[in-house]
């Protein structure tokens, strides 16, 4: 069995997080540093100067609005230090890291495939810029790995407590962005259909707290602001063709991608979800230079997905890998309704990266101690 490397891997996560973090607040900006990261590090300000007046509630109800009153109490005690705010999704990048180490190592067992998940996400080039720069996904990261590690620990243990943990944490990062609820509906998909050997009374609570807590945050409208304060409004603009949700750039996708607001629109979400995970690779959307990041992105994504394809006879057999790509699958479908631009998309699927990095990735000496009956490795 391989040695437990997270030390290791957490140390030079934490040196490559560092120099990035030097080069933008003294030599240049990252990419994705742009308008949005700008534009919440001065809300924070004032929110922190008391220039913007909001109650807790309505904090709670946008995810940008939360993002950048995080900040504004980094602010009050260390002052208008945007750096200070960056160490600190630092350490909270460490810890997906880390979450998504001790998940895969509690779902097999093993060092060698726990380690190796842990490498890609230490190393993965926006995960490392996302852990410095002020956007909301590196709270979205850390708190569905944390989701994630008590939903396999339910699967595993069949703790009723281990659930509610789950659906407490993915509803948190459901805060910073309404989509992520889509996390509880793939839990609920998972266990009510394809967990052959829940029981009916497991079964029953996990429905009823997971349909509990989106019912009170349909209720409450907490987290949607921005789609109308509902689950039911975000469906209609989504609908609609995304009005208000479109942005103006020449990473828009091309016309043909783009709901038109009827019933056919359904028709595209297969190839708009395909769009989410690959674009600008698949469908190929360079039309400069600077996408080219974009395309190693998609790229590194392509392989990851490649692998899991060609081992898809074991991951049918393996009750985790379904479950994280059920959840793989409820995410990225809630994503691509309202995609309409592969630049943001770039920072919407590194939300997705700590799940899709829970399904054991095999190599060819894996794959040759696949037992042919039974689709298993023993790890």
């Amino acid at each position: 069995m391989k040695k437990n490397k997270i030390i290791t891997i957490l140390f030079i996560a934490f040196f490559v997080r560092f120099a990035l973090l030097i080069y933008q607040y003294n030599i240049g900006n990252l990419p994705q540093a742009g308008a949005d990261s700008v534009r919440f590090e001065r809300i924070a300000y004032q929110i922190s100067n008391g220039y913007s007046n909001q109650v807790f509630f309505d904090v709670i109800s946008n995810g940008a609005h939360l993002h950048s009153y995080i900040g504004s109490l980094i602010y009050d005690v260390f002052g208008r230090e945007p750096m200070v705010w960056s160490f600190f999704f630092i350490l909270l990048g460490l810890g997906t890291i880390y979450n998504i180490h001790r998940t895969v190592l509690l779902t097999t067992n093993n060092y060698k495939f726990a380690n190796k998940a842990a490498w890609i996400a230490c190393l993965f080039p926006n995960m490392a810029i996302f852990s410095v720069i002020l956007l909301r996904e590196v709270y979205i990261a850390f708190f569905i790995s944390f989701a994630a590690y008590y939903f396999a620990k339910y699967l595993k243990n069949k703790n009723s407590s281990s659930i509610v943990k789950a659906v407490v944490f993915s509803m948190i990062g459901a805060f910073f962005h309404p989509a992520i609820f889509s996390f509880v509906i793939g839990m609920v998909i998972y266990v009510v259909f394809f967990n052959k050997k829940a029981n009916v009374i497991s079964k029953v609570l996990t429905i009823s707290v997971c349909v509990g807590m989106l019912y009170f945050v349909n209720s409450t409208g907490i987290g949607l602001d921005k789609f109308g304060g509902s689950f039911e409004s975000a469906v209609d603009t989504a609908m609609d063709g995304g009005i208000g949700i479109n942005e103006d750039a020449g990473a828009n996708y091309s016309s043909w991608l783009i709901p038109k607001g009827n019933i056919t629109d359904f028709l595209l979400l297969p190839v708009r979800m395909i769009a989410f995970l690959f674009a600008p690779l698949i469908p190929f959307f360079v039309r400069s230079g600077s996408h080219l990041i974009g395309l190693f992105d998609a790229l590194i994504y392509f392989l990851i997905f490649y692998n899991i394809y060609i081992n898809r006879n074991f991951h049918k057999k393996n009750i985790y890998s379904k479950a994280f790509l059920t959840i793989i699958f409820t995410i990225t479908l809630a994503f691509s309704f309202g995609a309409f631009n592969f630049g943001t998309n770039i920072r919407h699927r590194a939300k997705v990266l700590p799940i899709i990095l829970l399904v054991p990735l095999l190599s060819k000496k894996d794959v040759r101690k696949i037992n042919p009956k039974t689709q298993t490795i023993k790890f």
